[in-house]
């Protein structure tokens, strides 16, 4: 990255895969041998918004489509469940819905499912009401009203062993469907650390004690603009998202960037009152706490997964230097306000992948040297032709 006056800043982004984790596998238990029960299974990344324990509280989504003989993608099919909310009984320890549904009775007869959550968010809506197979995901501009998306691949997955659960007749052994969740967005999350590249001081490029940085504001923007004009891209804001395959496609509301400050910040301390910082809640860097996450805890940004995404990144922060007041009343402060722009980045972003933004404010301590000239030898210094005398000092 380029380098502005003595801080720079670099950016780098690394990849983190999803933990397959088996949360649960739990499932209906009802007298009925014809009912249709499900089950779950979750992989999911730990401290995700949404998880085993979300849809235990706030349920997931099933729609089901009754096809007699036929396949569900030849277009000819009944509305057997409409986004029907499947729920956590927690007297029973299982899931359950209502009213329960009965397989067919005929052995050729096909239902085909198609389970999301969060259960009739307000970031999700259904285009088609007659075919839910899929619907318009919208990514909040706040980070604060922002909500993660699992699904079940209805077509299946050979490859990640996810069964599919389109064109199924009467299971012969059990009735359950089974829902291997997986998330849908890609999700980012952002460290900040103040990197000191002075090495002859023997500070183990730590900060000084009495020099803080308190980081403001950062935000993704738009590879071509400046802050904060640059705020209008490049990620999407809706698109329609595919329960069949899991495929996203059909931009329906443009592009946006994302800024962060004050509430959004974790650890956020509260720096009012504080000689000439015009600010409220900031990240602070220090010698004993040099890195930090930048967003709240358990609080990421989540986007629509693209590819060759080009973005900047920008950052607001004050490097602040405590110094001796002269008349002994207290400390006087030193701050240098910073507002830098990264070069531009490209990169693609998966679904169900994690992605972290390190940042690194890298700090140049000013360094002196001296050095003293030696005195040069003496030289005579002759007066004129008139001879000094006391009594012609006039």
């Amino acid at each position: 990255m380029k380098k502005n006056f003595l801080w720079t800043m670099a950016a780098a982004v690394t990849l983190v895969g999803c933990a397959n984790e088996d949360l649960m596998n739990e499932s209906i238990q009802v007298n009925e041998s014809n009912a249709i029960t499900f089950s779950t299974y979750d992989n999911k990344t730990r401290a995700s918004v949404v998880d085993t324990e979300y849809i235990k509280d706030y349920g997931f989504g099933v729609s089901a489509y009754y096809t007699k003989d036929k396949n569900f993608e030849a277009g000819e099919f009944e509305t057997f469940m409409d986004n029907t909310k499947v729920y956590f009984d927690e007297q029973k320890g299982a899931w359950t819905y209502s009213p329960i549904k009965y397989w067919p009775n005929n052995v050729d007869d096909k239902l085909s499912f198609f389970a999301y959550a969060p259960y009739s968010h307000e970031n999700i809506t259904f285009d088609n009401p007659d075919n839910r197979s899929s619907f318009i995901f919208e990514v909040k501009n706040n980070v604060r009203e922002q909500v993660d998306l699992i699904y079940h691949k209805a077509a299946g997955d050979n490859v990640a062993g996810v069964e599919k659960s389109i064109d199924i007749t009467k299971p012969t052994i059990s009735s359950t469907v089974n829902f291997n969740f997986w998330h849908a967005l890609s999700r980012i999350a952002f460290d900040v650390k103040a990197v000191v590249d002075d090495t002859n001081t023997n500070s183990g490029n730590l900060l000084d004690g009495n020099t803080r940085i308190n980081v403001k504001k950062v935000a993704l923007i738009s590879a071509t603009k400046e802050y904060p004009e640059g705020l209008d891209g490049p990620f999407l804001v809706k698109e329609t998202f595919n329960i069949l395959d899991g495929t996203w496609g059909n931009n329906a509301g443009g592009t946006q960037g994302f800024e962060f400050d004050g509430d959004d910040f974790y650890r956020a301390v509260d720096v009012e009152g504080t000689t000439d910082v015009e600010t409220d809640d900031v990240v602070q860097l220090t010698k004993f706490n040099p890195a930090q996450r930048l967003l709240n805890e358990d609080s990421y940004l989540m986007i629509i997964p693209q590819e060759n995404s080009s973005f900047r990144i920008y950052i607001e922060y004050d490097v602040i230097s405590e110094l001796d007041n002269t008349d002994g009343t207290g400390n006087d402060y030193n701050i240098i306000t910073n507002k830098i722009t990264s070069a531009e980045m490209t990169n693609s972003f998966v679904a169900g992948k994690a992605y972290v933004f390190n940042i690194r404010l890298g700090m140049t301590s000013a360094k002196f040297d001296a050095s003293v000239t030696e005195w040069p030898a003496e030289e005579d210094v002759d007066g004129n032709d008139e001879t000094w005398t006391p009594e012609n000092n006039d």
